[in-house]
């Protein structure tokens, strides 16, 4: 879900979730290690279950690699964990939970990644995050529709709220979202 949802509200952007973007039968550790390579920002789920994992170390460090003295931004956002509850090598980035106050600074913080406008990303979160607890809560409204990313008026093209032109699709940067 927070995949598709990321992808909804971010144009420039390129989400990756390794549980739905690898095709049974392929090399997963090998297209992961392609995908962290090219990421600039990653989301990374942790839950009391799986912040010890040894996958998640090795993408954590992978992530915040530093390349071409680019900025890489390593985010855990936490499902039923507190901050304080945090332990390992994660404490070292800067985590948030998930929920609504959490999931607003990963969005202000993947725009300013990727060199967007504040207000405008603020518009997108006000925009898209009511179909995000529409969708987490079942109900079928919050799922995607054709035109869920803005209003449609009488023309019939979508108007979106950021008004910048649109990425062209090799110019996306890629966000890496794990759980």
């Amino acid at each position: 879900m927070l995949r598709t949802w990321l992808d909804d509200v971010f144009d420039a952007a390129e989400p990756f979730m390794s549980q739905s973007d690898i095709l049974g039968g392929t090399r997963p550790l090998q297209r992961i290690e392609d995908e962290l390579a090219g990421a600039r920002f990653g989301v990374i789920i942790v839950t009391a279950a799986n912040q010890h994992a040894p996958w998640i170390t090795f993408e954590a460090g992978a992530l915040s690699k530093v390349i071409d003295d680019a900025v890489q931004y390593v985010m855990p956002m936490l499902v039923d964990l507190r901050i304080s509850d945090l332990t390992g090598p994660l404490t070292q980035f800067q985590a948030a939970v998930l929920d609504a106050a959490g999931v607003k600074k990963m969005v202000t913080s993947i725009g300013h990644a990727l060199g967007m406008d504040k207000a405008i990303v603020e518009r997108k979160f006000d925009t898209f995050w009511p179909q995000a607890r529409r969708r987490a809560a079942g109900d079928p409204r919050g799922h995607r529709q054709r035109g869920a990313a803005g209003t449609r008026p009488r023309g019939g093209r979508r108007r979106d709220p950021d008004p910048r032109p649109r990425p062209t699709p090799g110019s996306r940067r890629r966000l890496l979202v794990e759980a």
